[in-house]
């Protein structure tokens, strides 16, 4: 009697007519909807960190510019006094 052998075939060496290779992939445990929407949900909390952190920085633009100008009206009101 004849030897047979077994060959073994990977996925990668089949072509499936309709099925892509990417469709035979392992899925991580996540489906494309859920990957998408934490990915939404990871670029929302970046853009609110950035909002975030231009509103701050914004904050102490303004607090720094009312501060300039209260010492510029306190050394005008300072210096109407020495004239008087």
């Amino acid at each position: 009697m004849g030897k047979v052998e077994l060959q073994e075939t990977r996925l990668d060496d089949v072509r499936i007519p309709g099925v892509s290779v990417s469709d035979t992939q392992p899925k991580t445990g996540l489906d494309t909807a859920e990957q998408r929407a934490e990915q939404t949900l990871a670029v929302r909390r970046q853009k609110e960190r950035e909002w975030a952190e231009e509103k701050k920085r914004r904050d102490l633009e303004a607090a720094a510019e009312r501060q300039r100008q209260l010492e510029q009206e306190r050394q005008e009101r300072q210096r109407r006094q020495e004239e008087e």
